[in-house]
């Protein structure tokens, strides 16, 4: 289970950047978030935490969509180090806006997809070269164009974590990754 996970992360973020986890359980007042260097969430002992959380605490698991200062201690617009990702929250009638962004010329194929319960998505493309800016414009047009959540079009956003279990709705399903 942690080697998709830890595949994943090493797709997304270069090595010593920092980034933030955050868990975020039902019936505890605040989330938890941990702002930290690449190397650490990858250890053993840390992905057998987050599982541990997960399965047993209840949480789910995010990771933020770009990386963080080093430094920071929050998930601010300021402490976001560089615009890494584009991405999509597609939560109603995911299956047939999925195929219509897949079927698409307006844009490239996506990075990835990740499968966060039944018909619901959230899309990622790795960029270079954007900044807050122009992301959040072009991601209102991407969830404009697409039918995707337009609320979610900032540089602060959390994705679920592939590999754990989405504990949103019921029953609990397993977050994957394409």
């Amino acid at each position: 289970m942690s080697q998709i996970a830890a595949s994943f992360l090493r797709r997304c973020f270069a090595p010593e950047e920092t980034i933030a986890i955050l868990l975020r359980r039902p019936d505890a007042p605040a989330p938890t978030q941990r702002v930290v260097r690449l190397e650490q969430v990858l250890e053993t002992r840390y992905m057998a935490w987050l599982c541990y959380e997960n399965q047993h605490g209840r949480s789910n698991i995010y990771v933020a969509a770009n990386p963080l200062r080093p430094g920071s201690r929050k998930r601010t617009k300021e402490c976001i180090a560089s615009v890494r990702h584009l991405y999509l929250d597609i939560d109603e009638d995911g299956d047939a806006r999925l195929a219509a962004l897949r079927a698409s010329e307006l844009v490239p194929p996506p990075t990835s997809i990740l499968s966060t319960s039944s018909g619901k998505y959230q899309v990622l493309w790795h960029v270079e070269g954007f900044d807050f800016a122009q992301q959040e414009q072009t991601l209102k047009l991407l969830a404009i164009g697409f039918g995707a959540d337009i609320a979610c079009t900032d540089c602060t956003r959390v994705l679920l974590f592939p590999v754990f279990l989405n504990r949103k709705y019921g029953p609990p399903l397993k977050v994957t990754v394409e």
